[in-house]
């Protein structure tokens, strides 16, 4: 993450929060708050320029995956937030972003589909590994993977949360019986 803003930068954690954070303070006292990173590249109470590196990424706190927390707050100790878009000129816009990773073209809602479909067919096709298989019959055997109505186990597709617990609320049950 890179400042945003020229500053004087103070550097916390909060548990419950924002994670490891940086504040940089401008002259006028507006404050710019990088939340949830993994690790800071700056010391604790130094000034900053503008575009100068000052945390990595990451996914502390009460967060849900990697990223970046920017805000935009006025001077004084208030949480409300100010346009941080507006002020960086990074729009912001409600939609998608489709991430072309061989940098070729932009990528469009229908390219991104058939990627996605490519990418889950070529994993259907996979054989589980053989790490696995020790845990994969344990499982089976107590009806914790049972398979599509064809006895299809897919064992490298995707699990949801929900899916998740449940998995788990079964082994738990499983060893407490």
């Amino acid at each position: 993450m890179y400042a945003v803003s020229d500053g004087i930068v103070r550097t916390a954690y909060q548990k419950d929060g924002a994670g490891n954070y940086a504040v940089v303070t401008m002259d006028d006292g507006r404050r710019v708050f990088y939340m949830h990173l993994d690790s800071f590249l700056i010391k604790n109470g130094r000034t900053v320029k503008k575009g100068e590196p000052i945390g990595i990424m990451g996914n502390t706190g009460k967060s849900y995956g990697a990223h970046t927390h920017l805000e935009l707050r006025p001077q004084g100790n208030g949480s409300e937030s100010l346009d941080i878009c507006g002020f960086t000129g990074i729009p912001n816009a409600v939609g998608y972003y489709y991430y072309d990773m061989n940098g070729e073209e932009d990528m469009t809602q229908e390219k991104f589909n058939e990627m996605m479909e490519n990418y889950l067919s070529s994993r259907e096709k996979r054989a589980p590994s053989a790490w696995s298989e020790e845990a994969r019959l344990f499982c089976e055997k107590k009806g914790i993977i049972k398979g599509d109505e064809n006895g299809n186990k897919k064992y490298d597709a995707f699990v949801t949360r929900e899916e998740l617990a449940e998995i788990i609320k079964r082994v738990i049950k499983d060893a407490n019986a």
